[in-house]
């Protein structure tokens, strides 16, 4: 079976300003994998390259085995590549009810006589959300159920990939933890084959993720799989300059909060 995800050699630069630089990593089926790294290292940018929003200089971007470099967001789409971003992007003058109309209509659009009948009902059910908060607004929402219909919204067409940019932003760690637990328990019953999570918080990736990848200048400089203590333990010494124990405590974590 080929890689969910596979970036080769991929460059971009943005008025001379080297923002990827010859990337190359893998996703494979059921992987939650972790983006961290400094403000500006490149990883809003790989999101962008992979959902089609910015165009590659040069590389490789395959999903699900195809090559998509030239594909639109659309088309992308089509391959059940789903995106949430770190700005809440909800319309502040339709319901929640209205907001998951939009997206199944959207997904039949772009999967045609493919796409599943969704009910609203599984939507809620699937991120736990609330069945009150249908006739809800954005602004009558807390930040946390608005994540989740975004979430919600993202995955009814991302049968291969999720891209997930800081979706703990503004939460505090419970709050997060949930929206990690639900992602989480998507990829677990299949409904998304992969995710990639750009996230500040590592305590939330080392307990949740599959593994996690450091984008340093534009490169992949390591990688650390979560249930690797000496891995993480580098990985975090390395974003931190100096030696971390946090990783071996987390992982004594790991079961609980899960």
């Amino acid at each position: 079976m080929n890689p969910v995800l596979e970036i080769v050699a991929v460059c971009k630069k943005f008025s001379g300003v080297v923002a990827l630089d010859d990337l190359k990593f893998t996703i494979e089926e059921g992987e939650m994998r972790g983006l961290v790294g400094a403000n500006g290292a490149g990883k809003t940018t790989l999101l962008n390259v992979i959902g089609g929003q910015v165009m590659a200089d040069s590389g490789i971007v395959r999903i699900a085995g195809l090559d998509v470099a030239k594909f639109s967001p659309w088309r992308r789409a089509g391959l059940g590549l789903g995106r949430t971003f770190q700005e809440s992007r909800m319309w502040a003058d339709l319901t929640t009810a209205e907001h998951f109309g939009i997206a199944i209509d959207a997904s039949r659009r772009i999967a045609g006589r493919a796409a599943p009948n969704h009910a609203v009902d599984d939507i809620c059910s699937l991120v736990e959300l609330p069945k009150v908060m249908l006739e809800r607004m954005p602004a009558q929402m807390r930040l946390l159920d608005r994540r989740r219909v975004e979430l919600a919204m993202a995955t009814l067409n991302a049968s291969n990939l999720l891209l997930i940019d800081e979706i703990g932003a503004g939460l505090d760690v419970e709050e997060a933890r949930m929206l990690y637990r639900l992602i989480a328990r998507l990829i677990d019953r299949r409904c998304v084959r992969a995710a990639i999570l750009v996230e500040h918080k590592l305590e939330l990736l080392a307990a949740f993720a599959t593994g996690i990848s450091l984008i340093e200048n534009g490169k992949a400089s390591q990688h650390a799989d979560c249930k690797d203590a000496a891995r993480l333990a580098l990985l975090m010494s390395s974003m931190f300059g100096h030696r971390s124990d946090a990783a071996a405590e987390v992982l004594q974590q790991r079961k609980g909060l899960q």
